[in-house]
């Protein structure tokens, strides 16, 4: 009696791993849903779409850069502090080109709020001492004079 329920137990996993076979080639058997080249054809024309837009995205942020160093300039020491501070969507407009006007007021609002951040250069005359107009030199007339 002892060796009957392993014989049930054994009979059983066999009937259980025929059904599995019998439940898994049909599926093996099913023509493919799609062509070959058809999927291969789709998975390049991913791969193209997906190159192209990084290659737009990498686009998008140096013309955002670019004009981030055009405006800010003189308004910050370092304009890539703005690209630090202010997030991408208060500097474009669309969500797609940069706008001077947003960055320029950016800048301004980031150093209301971070003065250390100006531009901090010189403006106007910035010699030592007085000055004095120079005249303007005659070579001819001082031979004249001393002759």
């Amino acid at each position: 009696m002892a060796d009957e329920p392993s014989e049930a137990h054994g009979s059983h996993q066999d009937e259980t791993e025929e059904q599995e076979a019998t439940q898994t080639a049909p599926e093996e058997t099913e023509p493919d849903t799609f062509s070959k080249e058809y999927v291969q054809q789709l998975r390049a024309e991913a791969a193209e779409a997906r190159t192209k837009a990084k290659r737009v995205e990498t686009l998008e942020a140096r013309l955002l850069e670019a004009n981030i160093i055009q405006v800010a300039t003189g308004v910050l020491a370092d304009p890539w502090d703005l690209l630090l501070h202010a997030p991408r969507a208060e500097l474009v407009d669309d969500g797609v080109l940069p706008d001077a006007d947003k960055i320029k007021d950016a800048a301004q609002a980031l150093v209301q709020r971070k003065p250390h951040l100006a531009d901090r250069r010189p403006v106007g005359a910035v010699d030592q001492g007085a000055r004095r107009e120079t005249e303007t030199v005659d070579l001819a007339g001082m031979l004249r004079e001393r002759a």
